[in-house]
């Protein structure tokens, strides 16, 4: 493993801070649909397969940084799906670590949000239904106009993650 993968991975299992470079606390844009899920059984291949199926479904490109991560011997997350649409939307999927079985998430749309009460109810139902995992805990946010900048900050983040992953076919080392 090369330190460069290393800072990468780090860097998207914390996230990129958004900044606004003016001297002032960014505003931060927030999840429409955060869900926290625990899963009894630990298939890992099993949960993401069935999360990368779902989302390329609903028409979203998907990137398994997680997948990525073990192929370069890196073992930060156990699950880490992103994927982004032609709406420009967000969904991540992600273990929480320390305990094995924990796992998160979100779905993001552009402020100010366009909530779409269709893919929520699918996200949990994929959860509940497909993976057979308990949700813990649902949360809903709104964007109102303002946390544009964060969220086209971190969108770009998963854009460029997403090109590097691109890039990295077929290379084996950074």
């Amino acid at each position: 493993m090369t330190w460069r993968v290393a800072v990468l991975c780090i860097a998207v299992a914390v996230g990129w801070p958004a900044h606004s470079g003016r001297g002032q606390s960014p505003r931060l844009a927030t999840s429409d649909l955060a869900v926290v899920f625990t899963c009894n059984h630990n298939i890992q291949s099993m949960l993401e397969n069935a999360i990368e199926k779902f989302l390329r479904e609903r028409g979203f490109d998907v990137l398994n940084q997680a997948r990525i991560q073990r192929e370069r011997g890196v073992f930060i997350f156990d699950v880490l799906i992103f994927a982004l649409d032609q709406q420009r939307r967000i969904i991540k999927f992600h273990a929480l670590p320390p305990a094995k079985g924990r796992y998160g998430a979100s779905l993001m749309s552009p402020p100010p949000t366009q909530r779409s009460a269709d893919l929520e109810d699918a996200v949990l139902k994929l959860v509940s239904e497909q993976l057979g995992c308990e949700v813990r805990n649902v949360a809903r946010g709104e964007n109102q106009t303002g946390a544009e900048e964060a969220y086209d900050n971190h969108y770009r983040f998963i854009e460029e993650l997403f090109q590097k992953a691109e890039r990295l076919q077929g290379r084996p080392h950074l």
